[in-house]
Order: C-alpha cells, then structure tokens, then sequence
C-alpha cells in the first residue's frame, strides 16, 4: 500500500500545528519523515499513516499523565 507524501506545510496542517512545531518535532526524532536529498535543509515528507500513528501515540501518552 502507498501512502499519500505530505509537504512539510501540508503535514503541519493535516496535525493542526506550526510549521516550526511540525519541525521541532521532526528534528526531535518524535515524528517520521523522509528526507527528500542528502543536506541538512532538503524537503522532508511525512506518510500520513505516520502522522496518524504519531497521533495515537500522544493521545496514548496524554491519557497515561492523566
């Protein structure tokens, strides 16, 4: 199965995030994406079955620190 590749813009939106949270996050190693070049600043792409899976894992998380 293919999944459908995010622009960074696209996946903050599908999140409902900043670009920069979106970023932090990715940097962070919290969140799986594709580098799209071998530079630090080459266009990342995000799978959205990654960011639902990133998604469940924080509603996992936050209902855990309740």
């Amino acid at each position: 199965m293919t999944d459908k590749l995010l622009t960074s813009q696209e996946a903050a939106r599908y999140l409902g995030v900043s670009l920069s949270t979106l970023l932090r996050w990715t940097y962070a190693g919290e969140l799986v994406s594709i580098k799209m070049g071998e530079k630090r600043r080459s266009p990342r792409r995000f799978q959205e079955a990654d960011l639902d899976t990133f998604i469940q894992r924080r509603k996992t998380k936050l209902a855990e620190d309740k």
